[in-house]
């Protein structure tokens, strides 16, 4: 079952024998929870950034616009579909190592490639007479609002992309908010964290919490390759 951010409050609590399993409700209640929820929220982004998770990707979908290259998908007002990037996102990458990237206009589809962003600026800066084209090349990167997609020639009206995206969960703030990626090494990481700050001489040694953080997050890589693996599927 998944965990709620003040279950997992509870659950490090009992592994530092700070709580009960229950005695926190509310956030914030003294300095000990506090400094779990902060450790929580490290916890939390050292798991998201092991791998891409399955449970975090989602589609992102925009138009292009006439004579216009660039496009910030941290925008609400560029993406039409999914909900816009921020300073966390990554472009998904397809097993085969192209990107996750497509053009879908209707009788023009096609998967695009990946060029570095000082390609598309090359690009932009010397073929200044290039005609409005079609493109098949992207530059994407983070701008830390967001990611922003540049194409190298002007776009010659309007088109339709998706873009599958990994989008980390926002820092935990709420006791009823769901943990989004894998619980169980977030709760072990954090306790790790908890229990160094305080001390061994209070519980059991910070090594033996991180051999087990190592343990659950390997276990948790596992489930989630066959989740995503497309090598276990049998073509038809």
């Amino acid at each position: 079952m998944p965990k709620t951010f003040i279950q997992a409050i509870n659950d490090v609590g009992k592994n530092t024998r700070l709580s009960t399993g229950s005695t926190w409700s509310a956030l914030d209640t003294d300095a000990d929870q506090t400094f779990i929820q902060q450790m929580l929220n490290e916890a939390k982004r050292m798991v998201e950034a092991e791998r891409q998770w399955n449970v975090l990707k989602a589609q992102v979908t925009f138009d292009s616009v006439g004579a216009t290259q660039t496009y910030d998908l941290s925008d609400a007002g560029v993406v039409t579909a999914g909900a816009p990037t921020n300073e966390r996102s990554q472009l998904v990458d397809a097993l085969n190592g192209f990107p996750e990237f497509y053009e879908t206009t209707s009788g023009d589809e096609q998967q695009m490639m990946r060029i570095t962003r000082a390609n598309a600026d090359r690009r932009q800066l010397l073929d200044v007479n290039a005609a409005a084209v079609q493109n098949n090349t992207f530059a994407i990167y983070q701008t830390g609002a967001g990611l922003t997609v540049k194409f190298p020639f002007d776009v010659d009206g309007v088109r339709t992309y998706s873009v599958n995206i990994y989008t980390p969960q926002a820092d935990l703030a709420a006791t009823t908010t769901v943990i989004t990626a894998p619980w169980r090494p977030i709760i072990l990481a954090a306790t790790a964290l908890v229990a160094d700050e305080r001390g061994e001489e209070l519980g059991l040694a910070t090594s033996t919490w991180w051999e087990l953080y190592r343990s659950a997050l390997s276990d948790a890589i596992v489930s989630d390759m066959w989740v995503g693996a497309e090598s276990v599927l049998v073509p038809v």
